[in-house]
């Protein structure tokens, strides 16, 4: 596999594994409403939290990843959006569960920014526009299948715990697959 190409499968596969957890959150949050009191506000506050630090953190992390890298961030957002949203899994309390998922869209904002820019330039000139739907499809799957789908299998038959099973997973990822496939420098 050349390059170009690896970098993009490479991207596409990180993209999946790092939104399971943005799929994943509408799921996990009705399952802990309950326990926690929360309202349907409460959830859209959560959401909000974890959009709004990704929005706001992109620019700095499209500016550091020009300095570091795409790799480095890549695997390391992975590993922080997966262990955030482990511990938001044993949230005490409402707060906490809020910071938690703010602190998760740091991730999200450190992962997005060195990914769009590898596929799109792993696409060249020509298939710029391929590329970077190709990375976009590998986020959206990951967010509908292993997110949504089958973290709501998960929680249904195991309970909210079992999203370990996924945080293993996200995370072997990003060690097995990110570490090799994308490139150090964007």
């Amino acid at each position: 596999m050349d390059k170009r190409t690896a970098a993009l499968v490479g991207e596409s596969i990180a993209h999946a594994a790092h939104d399971t957890w943005f799929g994943l959150a509408p799921v996990l949050l009705a399952s802990m409403s309950t326990d926690l009191a929360l309202k349907n506000s409460d959830i859209g506050l959560a959401l909000l939290c974890y959009n709004a630090v990704s929005s706001v953190a992109q620019p700095f992390f499209g500016r550091l990843a020009e300095r570091v890298g795409g790799r480095v961030l890549a695997m390391s957002a992975i590993i922080w959006t997966s262990l955030m949203f482990t511990l938001s899994v044993y949230a005490p309390a409402r707060w906490v569960l809020l910071a938690l998922l703010a602190f998760a869209g740091l991730g999200s904002g450190a992962f997005h920014p060195q990914g769009s820019a590898n596929a799109t330039a792993s696409g060249g000139g020509r298939w710029a526009a391929t590329a970077s739907s190709v990375f976009f499809l590998g986020g959206t799957l990951g967010s509908s299948v292993t997110g949504s789908a089958l973290g709501g299998l998960l929680i249904d038959a195991l309970g909210r715990r079992s999203l370990v099973i996924i945080a293993f997973l996200t995370i072997s990822v990003a060690l097995l697959v990110v570490r090799r496939l994308v490139p150090r420098e964007l």
